[in-house]
This record gives structure tokens, sequence and C-alpha cells, in this order.
């Protein structure tokens, strides 16, 4: 089965949060358009990604913009990787099982699905892709009505692609 792909609807989950707290897809999204960023701990690629999409979380999570992790590790060591990382946004636990995983097509981490208000789900990608990153920044900061901040650091190296 492929990823889920941009112009279909995004599968409903329900699964822990870190907080022990059952979270479901309309739940975590509010309504609001929402990045789903599915991870696994040990994943070299997730790693890459994950203080970029931190980034993007710090810039405009929280209000009219959501960004979710979904770790397909057991709470300890995801509670261990978002220390080591400094994430703040939410994270769900897809683990046992990786029932979200599933339903969203996913064999490969990390993978990222933008879904909008209406759980239509409007970009998915695979693995790191800057320039898809870059896009979601820009869809982001559409959505919560600030201005485009910067994802990427001057003389930051940062590769355009890499598979998860």
């Amino acid at each position: 089965m492929a990823a889920l792909e941009a112009g279909v609807r995004a599968p409903e989950f329900r699964l822990e949060s870190l907080s022990r707290a059952r979270q479901t897809l309309a739940a975590v999204t509010g309504g609001k358009p929402a990045l789903l960023f599915f991870f696994k701990t040990g994943c070299p690629t997730c790693q890459l990604a994950t203080p970029f999409v931190e980034r993007l979380a710090r810039a405009y999570g929280g209000g009219r913009f959501r960004v979710v992790g979904l770790s397909q590790d057991d709470r300890t060591e995801t509670e261990e990787y978002r220390d080591r990382f400094g994430m703040t946004f939410e994270t769900l636990l897809d683990f046992p099982g990786w029932r979200a995983s599933q339903a969203y097509g996913l064999d490969t981490v990390p993978s990222f699905f933008v879904v909008g208000p209406d759980a239509m789900i409007r970009r998915s990608f695979i693995g790191w892709q800057k320039r898809e990153l870059l896009e979601v920044g820009r869809l982001a900061s559409a959505a919560a009505g600030v201005p485009e901040a910067p994802l990427f650091r001057p003389g930051e190296a940062v590769p355009d692609l890499k598979a998860g």
C-alpha cells in the first residue's frame, strides 16, 4: 500500500499522547490545518527532520496551525527523543501496532501530511525534502496569518533530499 497522497481524506485515529490522554485526528487538529509528522526515534532522517519540524511548531503551531508528532516507538524511547531534540509539539504514540501509520499507508519514515481543517490531505511527502518543508512553512504562515519565518539559518548545511 502506498502512502496517502493529497486530495484524499485523512484517516481518523485514536492514539495515546505522552500525557496519557486519548487523542483523535479531529481533536488534535481542532478544525485547523495541521502537520502530521510520523517518525521513529532511531531513524537518522527523522533525526535530521525533527529540529526543523520543531522550528515550524514554534513559529506557527498552537494557534491556527497545529504540528503533531506520531511516534512509532514506545513511551520511554519517545520521551527520551523529545528531550534530546527539545520537542514542544504534541506527540502521540502509534505504538504498538502502528495502526495510524498503516492507515496512512506508511512503510517509511519520516512521513509528513498537511491536513486541512476539512480533514483532507493537502500535501504529503516521504523522507527529507527541503523544498516540501519550505512549502509547509508557507502554508503554515498563511494559515496562522503571520509573516513567514525562516526555517533554515544562514550557513546551515541542509541537504535538499534524503531518503527515510
